[in-house]
């Protein structure tokens, strides 16, 4: 499903970025910079798809980390 959301996503918005962020074990791990190719995004989603997913979730620590990695790149 996530895979169908990202190319309906960019031919809804062809000049918009978007960035993946996974949570396991408390942590966030940034899947994907924030780019416009929808192609790279699904390349490396499919590289997720044989990983378990395993402990609890941190919505606040997902929050975090997308709020500075947006500062970063309206700084720059």
């Amino acid at each position: 499903m996530l895979k169908e959301f990202i190319f309906l996503y960019f031919d809804s918005n062809p000049i918009s970025q978007i960035g993946i962020l996974i949570t396991r074990k408390k942590r966030v791990e940034k899947i994907s910079e924030l780019a416009g190719n929808p192609r790279s995004h699904v390349a490396l989603l499919e590289q997720l798809k044989y990983q378990e997913c395993e402990g609890e979730t941190s919505i606040q620590n997902a929050l975090e980390v997308g709020l500075q990695t947006l500062k970063y790149y309206f700084q720059n």
